[in-house]
C-alpha cells in the first residue's frame, strides 16, 4: 500500500480516538455529579 494510504488511516484513527476521548472526558464529570449529588 502507498504511504499516503497509511497516513490517511492513521489520521482517521487519531481523529476517532480524540473524539471518543473528548466525549468520555465531557461525560464523566456529569455522570459523577449525578451519582454523588
Amino acid at each position: 500500500m502507498p504511504l499516503d494510504h497509511w497516513i490517511d488511516q492513521a489520521l482517521y484513527l487519531a481523529y476517532r480516538w480524540a473524539d471518543y476521548a473528548l466525549l468520555n472526558l465531557m461525560d464523566d464529570p456529569a455522570l459523577l455529579a449525578l451519582v454523588f449529588c
